[in-house]
Formats: C-alpha cells, sequence, structure tokens
C-alpha cells in the first residue's frame, strides 16, 4: 500500500500529486493534482517520513516547485488559490466544468507547507524556509481576506 501511495507523488518530477495515475477510472479520468488532496498527501508524506529532511526533502522540493508554478497561473473560472485541480505536468487550472471554488485548498496548503519550513528552519536551511513561507503568505492572504 505504501509503494502505491509513494508512487502517487512527484508524478512525472513535477511535484504534482496525482488523484488516480491512470487515465481511464470509471467515472472519468482523475489524473489530476487536487490542491487540497495533495495538501493532504504530502503533510501525510512528511509524517511517514518522522518529518527527517534527508529523508522528504526530494519530493517535498518538488511540491514547493509545482506550488510555486500553480500560484503563478491565470485562471478565467476565479482565484487560482481556489482551483480545486490542476492539470499534469503543466499545472495549468482546469478548465472544464467542476464544482467551484473550493475554498479549503489553500489553507491546507499553507499548513502543509509551513510544516516544511519549520523543517527547513530546524536544519538550517533558512533561505529555502523563506521561499517556502512566502508560499505560504500567498495562500495566507486569500485564507485572511475571505474568511
Amino acid at each position: 500500500m505504501l509503494n502505491l501511495y509513494l508512487k502517487n507523488l512527484n508524478i512525472q518530477g513535477s511535484g504534482a500529486v496525482v488523484a488516480a495515475p491512470d487515465h481511464n477510472t470509471p467515472g472519468g479520468s482523475y489524473y489530476y493534482h487536487w490542491m487540497r488532496d495533495g495538501a493532504l498527501s504530502m503533510d501525510v508524506f512528511m509524517d511517514l517520513n518522522d518529518r527527517d529532511l534527508t529523508k522528504i526533502q526530494e519530493n517535498m522540493d518538488s511540491y514547493v516547485k509545482w506550488v510555486k508554478n500553480v500560484q503563478s497561473k491565470k485562471d478565467d473560472n476565479n482565484d487560482v488559490r481556489i482551483e480545486p485541480k490542476f492539470e499534469i505536468p503543466s499545472g495549468n487550472p482546469y478548465t472544464g466544468g467542476w464544482c467551484r471554488p473550493q475554498t479549503d485548498g489553500p489553507g491546507l496548503r499553507a499548513r502543509t507547507l509551513s510544516h516544511y519550513g519549520s523543517v527547513l528552519v530546524k536544519a538550517g536551511s533558512n533561505d529555502q524556509a523563506n521561499d517556502v513561507f512566502a508560499l505560504v503568505a500567498n495562500d495566507m492572504d486569500w485564507v485572511t481576506n475571505n474568511w
């Protein structure tokens, strides 16, 4: 089970977390990165590895790169920070019909990134932590302005 879980992280080196790795899931393809599910999955990944930087850094750095990419995307539907899902590997917001907005994503993602930033600070990687905390601030800006 753990190996199947790990195969859903950092898809195609993009940092994305895929909901279903195949394109033929009954009911339609789930080959997307859902913001909230990805955030929860990466937080669990850190917990499973005792938040040990040597065990989590590669996947977490890829996830940070993913978040930086998707936060910079333009979205014709709404604020990209509350877009529910993104295409893999591009990070483009899904433009088809879907329930929008999904407002739990920014807070969950900020929580996960805050945990990783704290791991980086503990390891003395303050410059890298500052980059992560800038992404947290972007998500928390949406949260504080809309809740």
